[in-house]
Parts: structure tokens; C-alpha cells; sequence
């Protein structure tokens, strides 16, 4: 029971760590714009040219931070000093993720904040490599990202076993 117990609670981190790194990484501009299409049958279209349709939005104005509200600034505290060099639309983003911040449970709200913390010390040119280290792994088939998930966790259980074994060992000398 135990084990099985650790397993989900190993899957619900892992899950909540993707879900806030995927976050950050559409917040930061990681985002795709999609071509629309027609979705009018063959018969009805004409032969003369679609209408150019642009698939950009205007830029989201920018958000004064003293109009956020005290909980979401909170959360986004972090940021406060990088927030007037965030487009718009981050900004919002953000915002609305802040806003779902009380509905995490407390180790994923603790990760959120591990994350926001982590992002607001990079440099501009960490956060750049960062996101486009994001885009090379997001394009990779999912077998290959799978196995490199598997190959991360193993390095990780690896690097926690070898920080906790010399406390363990330095415990098992007390006991006599």
C-alpha cells in the first residue's frame, strides 16, 4: 500500500511539475499560431482567392501591477520586478494562473512557486535557451520524449539516494 501510495504521489508531482513547465513555457511565448482554415465543403468554395484573414491578435495592453489583486500578486511576487518587460498577454497569463494557484494541491503550489522563483532569477539569455530548449523537446515524437521523461527520473531517484545515504548511514551509528 505504501509503495503503490509513493508511485502516486511520484505520478502526481511529475504531472503537476510538466503542467506548471508547460505553463511557463506558454506564458514566456512559447505559444504556436495556428493557420485558420476553410471549413466550407469543396462545392461551396469558389475559384477566386480567400480573403486574407490575419491570425495575429493585437498585443494585450500591458497590466499595471498595483491593479492586480493582493492575492495574485502573491502568488506572482517573484516577478514583480521583471513585470513591466512582460508582453501583455503573459501577463495575463500568468494572472490567470495565479488565480487557479489555491486550487493546487500544496506540494503542486509549492512547485509553482519553486518554478516562479527559478524563472525570475534567469538571465534573459537563460530564459531564451530555456525556451528553446522547451520547443526542441516538445517537438520530438512521444516515444523520445517518454524515454527521456524515464531516463530523467532515474537520474533524479539516483541523485536523491546518493544525498540521503550519508544521513542514513550517519543515523545508523547512534543507534548502538
Amino acid at each position: 500500500m505504501g509503495e503503490r501510495f509513493i508511485s502516486l504521489i511520484a505520478v502526481s508531482v511529475f504531472n503537476a511539475a510538466r503542467f506548471i513547465a508547460i505553463a511557463i513555457a506558454i506564458v514566456f511565448g512559447l505559444t504556436t499560431v495556428h493557420a485558420q482554415t476553410s471549413t466550407a465543403p469543396k462545392s461551396q468554395t469558389s475559384s477566386a482567392p480567400a480573403p486574407i484573414v490575419s491570425t495575429k491578435k493585437k498585443p494585450a495592453t500591458p497590466v499595471d501591477w498595483k491593479k492586480i489583486p493582493e492575492a495574485e500578486r502573491k502568488v506572482l511576487a517573484p516577478l514583480e520586478k521583471d513585470w513591466t518587460q512582460l508582453p501583455g498577454v503573459a501577463q495575463r497569463k500568468l494572472i490567470g494562473a495565479a488565480k487557479t494557484y489555491p486550487k493546487l494541491l500544496p506540494i503542486q503550489q509549492e512547485r509553482f512557486q519553486e518554478r516562479i522563483k527559478d524563472w525570475a532569477s534567469l538571465t534573459p539569455e537563460q530564459r531564451r535557451s530555456a525556451r528553446d530548449k522547451f520547443q526542441d523537446l516538445s517537438s520530438l515524437p512521444p516515444q523520445k520524449q517518454h524515454e527521456l521523461r524515464e531516463r530523467w527520473k532515474e537520474k533524479s531517484e539516483k541523485a536523491q539516494q546518493a544525498t540521503s545515504a550519508p544521513a542514513t548511514a550517519g543515523a545508523d551509528t547512534t543507534a548502538k
